[in-house]
């Protein structure tokens, strides 16, 4: 997040200056990943992408855009992301009124319903594109390019300071946060490749512009919120509105200081607290660095923590000790209590981790900081199922389980660390997570280890194909005691994290680690046309075992007076909306939505985002023990960032485009049952924006509805799900529909282009 309401100020007191981009040929520039964003997906740019959720359509062609260019003038790029959130940072989100972005999202769900062609975005210049649920697949494009990333320990823009303290970059694209950076005085702010030419920002420039000291414009940014310090302090309690860039320099060059304000204020000493933190932010921030550790700037890299703290007793004694600064000092006194700034220690060997993509955010914060925080999805509503995937008992046991297998492999002191849930629906509620398992379940887990002689490369499909329990007995280790089995390759080390996962979710018996009935069901998902979502429903069917029609089919807002078939077409919708286009053109999607099918795919995208927690903190487990895995110190980056590529449940939900085609296309089929004039309607609409023939899309889908319903009949057969009638009538219903569409359409002519 950039300084707040700087950037068009910035631009009106004309102290951004442009240059030629010819000048960057040959150069290698580090480029803060959330600024990059904010600079391609303007808010005017996919307007409903919070509506649609899922990958941004435009993004790929807008990145193939840039990368041609880069490659053109030889520059070499380097992603930075973002790491864990700092103390600030985390309180921040545990907020129990609306955030900002959550506001601005409710005002613009309340417009769309209450008008059907409302338009506004999303977005408001303040409100950055959330980068966590689209990291996954961003880096897996750059991983595809080749193109280098980091994603650092905390903060980008601390991380890119480093590597051009190193000159492993030459130059920085970033944000106003940079203009904060002590050692960064020039970095560019965009790049128009069209316009052939940069701007960039000098923060000597923009001070003598603005007329303000290095302390005063600190003051100012810590005050109105930045990258470092998410809040926005109103030091005018008379004021009910918060301040601004502008209106806080204008009291700064009428004699007025923000740091005396904040000392006045009455009970100010949470704002002041807020403040300091965020100056203890910007200088105290770790970054990861060429050693591989993860310390602070001001630390001598090839010292020990020790000497850089503090000089050592043979320098104390030494008569002929000089006063000058050596390397292993440190620049600036290190503050006792960093750890209420930055949070509790964790591995450098799990920043590694970290930064090449094996993330575990949500898992690293809530041992950090005691918490894990739930609040609103990008609905901003809470369905009865959703409430109950987050908060029932038997979600916060498998939370509690995801939490021993993380914090087993860590220091002592976080596997006995009292968790808890928050959530922030409607207030604040508290759950307690109980972690603490004896004997831990990595000791349960430990014995399954999967061997194969020949795969290298790991495949869901492929796997899920082999499981069986011969499977189990001669390629996967039952045996505690059994010594000297070592694993080496990515399929190996990704299957022993799925298996164990597995074994966590009761697709394994406890006890001889053979199939369980749903365990049985595995190698019938493997010839799906979409494997890991079919996998994802079956996981909701196992972790909701009793259901009734109404928790699928509401809340929703399909319009028909067919009553026979509305539910079958609901259950379609929704189940499409799972299901990706297999083609769409990158444009500004501005057409409906529909809630309801976002509110469902929030539940599947919340157990999806539980389900790879488990599996990551299975892999993580594995590789901090270090008992197992052969080639782990073998791998180089490149080997590190394939296999986290091939780690399944990374990457985000499609969009819901396809479940909103579905439900235009069912709307009009069931008013009189004429497909033909229904896929007409569907191709002649403003979805044909998205795709030249969205009906075949439907058609085409309509192949991963199918299997859905095979699927639940299997568990209806094998009564491992509890079911209304209503439930049963439903799925009845939409195979009837489905035979009945298709019947319009010979199988040879759903065909896409």
């Amino acid at each position: 997040m950039p300084i707040r309401s700087l950037e068009p100020y910035l631009f009106d007191l004309k102290t951004v200056s442009n240059c030629p981009m010819d000048v960057l040929e040959d150069a290698v520039i580090g480029i803060e990943v959330e600024h990059y964003l904010s600079r391609l997906l303007t808010p005017r740019k996919e307007p409903n992408l919070e509506a649609i959720a899922g990958f941004p359509m435009t993004l790929k062609k807008l990145m193939e855009s840039d990368f041609k260019s880069f490659e053109e003038l030889k520059i070499t790029p380097i992603f930075v992301f973002p790491g864990l959130r700092t103390v600030d940072q985390f309180d921040y989100i545990k907020e129990p009124e609306l955030l900002q972005h959550e506001k601005n999202f409710k005002k613009i769900w309340d417009e769309k319903v209450a008008r059907e062609h409302y338009n506004e975005s999303f977005r408001d210049s303040n409100t950055p594109l959330a980068l966590r649920p689209i990291m996954d697949d961003f880096m897996q494009i750059l991983e595809s390019k080749g193109v280098d990333y980091i994603v650092a320990p905390y903060f980008a823009w601390i991380e890119l300071q480093y590597l051009l303290a190193e000159n492993l970059i030459h130059c920085i694209f970033g944000s106003t946060d940079g203009l904060l950076i002590e050692g960064v005085e020039k970095f560019i702010f965009s790049m128009e490749f069209e316009s052939k030419q940069f701007k960039c920002l000098k923060k000597s420039s923009v001070l003598r512009k603005l007329n303000l000291s290095p302390k005063q414009f600190k003051d100012l940014s810590m005050c109105v919120g930045n990258g470092f310090q998410p809040y926005n302090i109103n030091i005018f309690p008379h004021i009910p509105s918060s301040p601004t860039f502008p209106s806080l320099h204008e009291f700064i060059l009428n004699g007025g200081s923000i740091y005396n304000s904040l000392l006045a204020l009455p009970n100010g000493g949470r704002y002041m607290e807020i403040y300091q933190k965020g100056c203890a932010s910007l200088d105290y921030t770790p970054v990861l660095k060429v050693n591989g550790r993860t310390e602070l700037l001001q630390m001598d890299s090839n010292a020990s923590f020790l000497s850089s703290v503090a000089p050592s007793p043979q320098a104390l004694n030494s008569s002929n000790t000089s006063t000058e600064t050596t390397p292993s000092e440190p620049l600036k006194r290190i503050p006792d209590d960093l750890h209420e700034v930055i949070g509790q220690r964790l591995p450098d060997e799990l920043f590694f981790y970290q930064s090449i993509g094996l993330t575990a955010f949500e898992l690293c914060e809530t041992l950090i900081h005691g918490t894990q925080i739930e609040r609103l999805p990008l609905d901003m509503s809470v369905t009865p199922l959703y409430q109950k995937l987050v908060c029932d008992e038997e979600s916060l046991e498998i939370r509690g389980k995801t939490l021993n297998l993380f914090a087993n492999s860590l220091n002592r002191y976080y596997q006995f660390k009292k968790l808890r849930l928050e959530t922030v629906f409607n207030g604040r509620q508290e759950y307690e997570l109980v972690q603490r398992m004896t004997p831990p379940l990595y000791l349960k887990v430990k014995p399954l280890l999967v061997r194969h002689n020949t795969a290298r490369s790991f495949q869901l499909a492929a796997f899920l194909s082999g499981v069986s329990d011969e499977f189990l007995e001669d390629t996967v280790v039952p045996k505690a005691d059994e010594e000297g089995t070592r694993i080496s390759t990515s399929y190996e080390v990704i299957s022993t994290g799925l298996l164990r996962t597995l074994y966590v979710y009761g697709f394994l018996s406890e006890n001889d680690f053979m199939l369980t009935e749903w365990g049985k069901l595995l190698p019938q998902l493997s010839k799906s046309v979409n494997v890991e979502t079919l996998f994802l429903l079956l996981i909701f069917f196992k972790r909701f075992s009793e259901l009734k029609a109404d928790d699928i089919i509401l809340p929703n807002d399909f319009k028909t007076d067919n009553k026979q078939y509305k539910n079958a077409a609901i259950f379609i919708s929704k189940v499409l909306s799972l299901q990706p286009m297999s083609n769409f053109n990158p444009v500004n999607y501005v057409y409906k939505v529909h809630r309801p099918l976002l509110q469902f795919r929030s539940v599947m995208d919340k157990l999806k985002s539980y389900t790879k927690d488990l599996l990551i903190s299975n892999i993580i487990a594995l590789e901090l023990l270090n008992h197992d895995d052969l080639d782990k110190f073998q791998r180089d980056n490149k080997s590190w960032r394939k296999l986290t590529t091939e780690i399944p449940f990374k990457k985000s939900l499609p969009n819901v485009l396809l479940g909103i085609v579905a439900q235009e296309f069912l709307e009009t089929y069931l008013a009189d049952l004429d497909a033909e004039k229904a896929s007409a309607s569907v191709d002649e609409s403003l979805l044909k924006a998205v795709n030249e023939k969205p009906s075949a899309e439907f058609l085409n889908g309509l192949k991963f509805v199918k299997q859905v319903i095979a699927l639940v009949r299997t568990l209806l057969q094998n009564k491992l799900i509890k079911v209304d009638d209503s439930f049963t009538a439903m799925i009845d219903g939409s195979e009837e529909l489905i035979t009945k569409i298709e019947s319009n359409y010979p199988t040879n002519s759903i065909q896409l282009k």
